[in-house]
């Protein structure tokens, strides 16, 4: 059996697949894993033929039952070493930290029921692009803003933002 936190995993990254999918949008896995989870490619058509546009954004996937909530904000302790994978300014492709956010109580991790199947995870995105350098050794504290919730739209809208030239 799997141990909880990859249980975890594979229900955020499922949670967060569907989200992709349902912005009409495909992913893909990088090889080797050098700090990155997912890339979510821009999918367009011409007639009816559809393909990858050659727009992408990296995601970084955590997940985490222990995440402070407040009114406005997400807190949460990212290692030292992925805030600096995730803030390289350097990068040309936009970076994104994706945290799940899952309800302590396993029993709701997925709700099946006869017409659909409900994930107990809400998925949260920052970017770090730019940030300042940290002085901590091991972790850094983030504030994730409680509205950067990712949706279809979110996920639509950020590669418009790219399109036009925005840092994401």
């Amino acid at each position: 059996m799997l141990t909880i936190q990859q249980r975890q995993e594979g229900i955020h990254r499922s949670c967060f697949s569907a989200l992709v999918a349902d912005a009409g949008m495909s992913l893909s896995i990088p090889t080797p894993d050098m700090g990155i989870d997912l890339s979510i490619h821009e999918i367009v058509s011409q007639g009816n033929r559809r393909f990858e546009s050659g727009w992408r954004v990296d995601v970084q996937l955590k997940c985490t039952t222990s995440a402070v909530l407040s009114a406005n904000t997400i807190r949460y302790d990212i290692t030292r070493e992925a805030y600096d994978v995730l803030r390289n300014p350097a990068v040309v492709v936009p970076r994104l930290l994706v945290v799940g956010v899952l309800t302590p109580d396993t029993t709701r991790w997925t709700i099946p029921m006869p017409l659909e199947t409900s994930f107990g995870v809400a998925c949260y995105w920052l970017s770090l692009r730019g940030a300042t350098e940290s002085t901590n050794r091991t972790t850094v504290r983030l504030q994730i803003p409680s509205d950067n919730l990712v949706t279809p739209g979110l996920i639509r809208e950020l590669f418009q933002r790219i399109r036009r030239g925005e840092t994401v």
